[in-house]
């Protein structure tokens, strides 16, 4: 195969962290993912009951991201690519302590996109809102306070069409052509992605003079409804293997190289680098 490049994987000038990232989810199930991103915990350690903790533990979290950044300040703002009430998630935020709940149908300049949140939530145009957000907030009249903004793509999600045109020379891999379909698709939303990332990279980390910290995560991997391609890395529990990236403008240590991250340790490691007073829960 001859896969494109893809920047946002890979190391920049003013990268502070980055690697493989342990997730405790495959195909699906974002809030786990969440879950974890924003409180410091992993579902296992909640047994039978993994698969709820996000809108049953999240809310009862007396320390979370959240909490802490608006303990040092910050004003705390969710941008959501779907309706705030898909799987509670609206709800979930405003309990842990967002101070705002946004979505694409907040901004009325996006009205005139037919469909529901989910069907608008094209990833260029949720990084345009972010952007937006940000700008907004800088320029009004608490601009002088810190922001954390927090928001999901939806977009790169399954399902994958398997009638895709093969492209990246996957056809000469030997995988099934149908997943080759797929595969091609996921990679193209890759590259859509990454366009998006580096926009906003390029708007807050390198046009702009305040301090700003841009992380992102992979909160799974791709389910293509048939095997996924062989691995070429030997980590147990392959399918739970994503990446992160933190990059900022200002000097910071950049973090040693670890082989594997979990994405629970993620928050602790944006409080290292924003270089906010932690809690009691985040120093332990």
């Amino acid at each position: 195969a001859k896969l494109p490049p893809l920047p946002m994987f890979s190391p920049a000038a003013n990268t502070k962290a980055i690697g493989p990232l342990r997730v405790h989810t495959f195909g699906g199930k974002t809030w786990l993912s969440e879950f974890s991103v924003l409180s410091g915990l992993v579902p296992d350690d909640f047994g039978v009951q993994r698969t709820l903790v996000f809108n049953s533990v999240g809310p009862d979290t007396r320390s979370n991201l959240f909490r802490l950044l608006k303990a040092n300040g910050y004003h705390t703002v969710v941008l959501m690519p779907t309706f705030k009430r898909f799987y509670g998630a609206g709800r979930t935020y405003e309990g842990m302590g967002a101070d705002e709940i946004l979505t694409l149908r907040d901004f009325p300049e996006y009205d005139r996109f037919p469909g529901d949140e989910w069907d608008i939530a094209e990833t260029p145009r949720m990084a345009e809102a972010a952007l937006k957000i940000v700008d907004r907030h800088r320029t009004g009249p608490n601009g002088a306070q810190p922001l954390f903004l927090y928001f999901l793509s939806v977009k790169e999600h399954a399902p994958y069409n398997k009638h895709t045109k093969v492209d990246f020379k996957l056809d000469k891999t030997g995988i099934p052509k149908s997943l080759a379909g797929r595969l091609t698709d996921y990679v193209q939303r890759l590259q859509t992605l990454d366009a998006a990332v580096a926009s906003i990279d390029k708007t807050l980390l390198t046009r702009e003079g305040r301090p700003t910290l841009f992380t992102w995560f992979g909160d799974h991997q791709a389910y293509y409804e048939q095997d996924s391609p062989a691995y070429r890395f030997t980590f147990s529990e392959p399918k739970q293997i994503t990446q992160f990236q933190i990059r900022a403008n200002y000097a910071t240590d950049r973090q040693a190289a670890s082989p594997l991250t979990d994405i629970a340790l993620i928050p602790g490691l944006i409080a290292d680098l924003a270089g906010i007073d932690r809690d009691q829960a985040f120093q332990t």
